[in-house]
């Protein structure tokens, strides 16, 4: 659901274990990675545009049992833009150490298909830095 004239992401409801699991919301993070807890306002502003899409809620930080947050990749430094595609990195290509790689994924459902694409680079990498076949 989407709260009505604003611009906000759409948020989804899951019942879960007597409760509701509600999300998603993205704000742009400029602290260190670790830990990483949201100011209260973008709490605040999470349980506006929740209330907003589904008026009779009444959702309030008295509600709020557990907050899960983390880190995703921005398309952009300092913005809450993410990122569509995954980076796969190999240091070896830019002066670093070979064999060193970077993974920035995207999204859960798509971290099996990164993970191959990654053992592919990985395994054609040493292919190239292989002796020639001797079954020539």
């Amino acid at each position: 659901m989407s709260p009505p004239d604003k611009t906000d992401p759409t948020l989804f409801l899951y019942p879960v274990r007597g409760g509701t699991f509600a999300g998603t919301w993205h704000t742009s993070w400029h602290e260190g990675p670790d830990p990483v807890h949201p100011p209260q306002a973008d709490i605040d502003a999470f349980l506006e545009a929740l209330n907003l899409s589904v008026p009779t809620l009444g959702a309030t930080r008295g509600h709020i049992s557990k907050i899960h947050a983390g880190l995703l990749p921005a398309k952009e430094a300092g913005t809450a833009k993410l990122s569509v595609r995954e980076i796969i990195l190999d240091h070896g290509t830019t002066g670093g150490p070979i064999g060193l790689y970077t993974v920035s994924g995207v999204k859960f459902t798509t971290a099996r298909r990164v993970a191959a694409n990654l053992v592919k680079r990985v395994l054609a990498s040493r292919r190239i830095a292989a002796a020639p076949d001797v079954a020539e």
